[in-house]
Parts: structure tokens; sequence; C-alpha cells
């Protein structure tokens, strides 16, 4: 297999944003599952002071061609400023799944 499965997570404080978002991948094919996740306590610095937050991680699974597009989708439809985007690559899958993905990935907008 030559292509490259990877993990987009992002953040989002309300889930029915994570819920828009997740459904804008899925229909434009720029992700084959997307997992959001249960309320997370997030602490980070933004504008000089220390911020607590409770978010919902979503987690997107992709190839790395489609990671631009998904990350300009994320980023246009995500009510953060600054939204948390990281890919992270898979390195292990097992091959029914990676194929499945890819299968997914195949009719991308």
């Amino acid at each position: 297999m030559t292509a490259k499965l990877i993990m987009v997570i992002s953040t989002f404080e309300k889930k029915k944003d994570a819920q828009h978002v997740a459904d804008l991948a899925l229909n434009a094919r720029f992700a084959a599952c997307v997992q959001i996740g249960q309320k997370i306590e997030s602490r980070y610095w933004w504008n000089n002071e220390l911020t607590i937050s409770q978010e919902y991680p979503v987690y997107f699974k992709t190839e790395e061609t489609h990671y631009t597009q998904l990350e300009a989708l994320i980023q246009t439809h995500h009510p953060y400023e600054t939204p948390e985007i990281i890919a992270i690559s898979i390195t292990k899958v097992s091959a029914s799944y990676a194929s499945w993905c890819l299968s997914e990935l195949e009719n991308a907008l």
C-alpha cells in the first residue's frame, strides 16, 4: 500500500460545531471516519492569559493527500480564531481498515 493514512485532530468548545465540521468533512470525502470524544479539560495560553476550557476532541481519519483540503475546511468552519489542527502519521493499521478508509476517500471533492 503506497497511500499514507493520517489522523487529524482538532478540538471544539461546542459539540454542535464539532458535529457540523465532522459532517462537512465526511460529505466532502476528506475523511473516511470522524470520531467526536467526550469533553476534556484543555489548559493553554491565550492572549497572555492561562486559559482553562472544556472542549470536545475530534479525530479525522484520512489520507495524507487530503490534509490540505481538510485543514482548509476545518479552518474555514471552525469558530476559533486559531483552531488546533494537528496531523499524526498512522504507522501501523490493519490492512482491512486501511483498505476501507482508502475506498471511502476515493470520491473526494
